[in-house]
């Protein structure tokens, strides 16, 4: 008898290629056996266990009456801290912090710049070198390269030779705001000083209106003019000369030799001429330390 409508086929189950690999592969290793057990026991060993544990008497291999609940938790009081140091430094011994461990190195015999290819002998204190002199570490010996020295006095120091520019300058005070000011004015006299040296104040310490810094040299290296460092109290400055620094209030003039300048110094307004007389090279020696 055939059925009416169309005809159903069975689903047709293909093994996964990689499960027939796996398989082929055990078979041919002979594995299969061992793999049938690795799998009963999986599924065995649970089972054992539960029943060992009830038999036990509980997860915790005590009594029926002292199985405790899932659900009961058991605090601990935490006491966190460090360990005790005694425990920590237990393995180490104290020592001396003053007392030295470690030896000092040896420099006895030590040299520094060694000719290369030297033999000991010629590398030794008081060795000769190969054109016959002294080739080091005697007393007194003199310079190889025969170099010029300093002069030295009778005490065997040597001396050191300082130059510098002195410069003569004339100094004049007039004016003032006040008429104590005007009265000095009237009396102080014009003078002369001699052998002014670079880093001094003029007229003087107390009243520092220019600082003579030394000449002022032009391009052809000709001595001509002195440098002086105006005072931030110098309300103005006027004559002859040239302002190297300055907007409003020159800062640093140049002042030529037989040339005059004027500062008008202070809340006084007193009234500082100089003039610029020479400028001298000076030579001193002084022993060195």
């Amino acid at each position: 008898m055939k059925r009416l409508g169309p005809e159903l086929k069975k689903p047709e189950l293909k093994t996964p290629q990689v499960l027939k690999d796996l398989y082929d592969d055990l078979r041919d290793r002979r594995l299969l056996p061992l793999v049938g057990l690795l799998v009963v026991a999986i599924v065995a060993v649970p089972f054992l266990l539960a029943q060992d544990a009830e038999e036990a008497g509980g997860p915790l291999g005590g009594g029926p009456e002292e199985a405790r609940p899932a659900s009961q938790l058991t605090v601990v009081q935490a006491t966190p801290g460090l360990r005790d140091y005694r425990k920590r430094l237990r393995a180490r011994t104290p020592t001396d912090p003053f007392d030295q461990r470690f030896d000092s190195p040896v420099l006895k015999g030590a040299q520094l710049n060694d000719p290369p290819g030297g033999s000991e002998e010629g590398s030794s204190d008081g060795g000769t070198s190969s054109d016959g002199g002294s080739s080091g570490g005697t007393e007194g010996s003199e310079p190889v390269d025969g170099g010029n020295e300093a002069p030295a006095d009778s005490g065997g120091k040597p001396q050191v030779t300082v130059v510098a520019w002195s410069a003569d300058v004339r100094i004049a005070r007039s004016g003032g705001a006040t008429d104590e000011a005007r009265r000095k004015s009237a009396k102080a006299e014009p003078y002369v000083k001699e052998g002014v040296l670079p880093q001094t104040p003029l007229p003087s310490e107390k009243a520092p209106v220019a600082t003579y810094l030394g000449p002022a040299r032009e391009g052809t290296g000709v001595v001509g003019k002195a440098l002086f460092l105006v005072s931030r109290d110098v309300v103005s400055v006027f004559g002859d000369v040239y302002c190297a620094e300055g907007d409003e209030v020159c800062q640093l003039v140049e002042v030529p030799i037989g040339a005059t300048v004027s500062f008008v110094y202070g809340q006084s307004e007193v009234t500082y001429t100089i003039t610029v007389q020479s400028i001298d090279q000076v030579t001193t020696q002084a022993g060195s330390k």
